[in-house]
């Protein structure tokens, strides 16, 4: 069995240079991997300094990558047990050939659902009135998209935008709508819902297939927002502070890091 230094398997650890969304440094995965508190690891299991999607983004198109990853997870000793965090749309792309790893699955397929979860935006904004009643800024990215904007856009109370914004005004459109609908893109979820709690919104999660969705109102069609919305409109206002406990109670780094150490006690 060859065992591999730190300094040897560096080649799984690449650090993102891209930041989505653009603030978002470092990402979670490289955060977890900076804060690991192994005296909090109540389980058999070993953490593997992995950070799958970025190494799964190269991985793809490097043949010397793909053989190393291969190489490493052929080597791992199968006797024991390991768990692993990604966050990547597609999960795992490497072949782990056996080993007992359990995935920490972030808006991805994993062993356990963890929120899609991004560093709190900057931009702060005194809480006065909420003029939007419901909104949605991002590109289309599923057909789901283009259907909400198709029946949405130019409706009286609703900012549905596909152009390009700025991360300030982006941020202050949160903080002015009472709902952010957060359709999924080409992965399941989105960081919108984690976004929405931090400005106080109720975020409506939009999806075909759901995972991680506490806080969230979930719908799988347009049709169906509309009619909640519609009824929405004739119901007391929502507590928006309330949106921003959730937010800290399940979307802060903080949070997610005690999610995993909680589960690994029943892996």
């Amino acid at each position: 069995m060859i065992t591999l230094t730190k300094i040897e398997t560096d080649f799984l650890r690449p650090r993102e240079t891209r930041f989505y969304p653009q603030d978002n440094n470092p990402a979670f995965e490289e955060w977890f991997l900076d804060n690991y508190d192994e005296t909090r690891n109540k389980s058999d299991r070993i953490f593997l300094p992995i950070l799958t999607t970025e190494l799964n983004k190269q991985y793809l198109r490097n043949k010397r990558l793909r053989r190393d990853v291969d190489n490493y997870f052929r080597e791992l000793d199968k006797s024991k047990k390991y768990f692993l965090i990604v966050q990547h749309d597609d999960g795992v792309l490497f072949d782990m050939h056996g080993a007992d790893v359990k995935i920490f699955g972030m808006g991805c397929k994993g062993d356990v659902q963890l929120p899609l979860v991004c560093q709190p935006h900057k931009y702060k904004f005194m809480e006065t009135d909420r003029p939007i009643f419901a909104s949605f800024i991002g590109s289309i990215t599923h057909p789901i998209r283009q259907k909400l904007v198709d029946e949405l856009k130019d409706k009286h109370g609703y900012l549905i935008s596909t152009e390009q914004t700025s991360l300030h005004l982006y941020c202050w459109i949160l903080s002015k709508s009472k709902y952010v609908i957060c359709c999924r893109g080409y992965g399941k979820t989105s960081f919108r819902i984690a976004e929405a709690l931090q400005y106080g919104a109720t975020p409506i999660y939009l999806s075909d297939e759901f995972l991680y969705s506490i806080g969230c109102i979930k719908a799988v069609s347009i049709e169906g927002i509309i009619a909640f919305l519609n009824a929405a409109r004739e119901t007391i206002e929502e507590d928006h502070y309330l949106n921003q406990q959730t937010f800290n109670q399940h979307y802060t780094y903080e949070a997610v890091s005690n999610m995993i150490y909680e589960n690994l006690h029943s892996l």
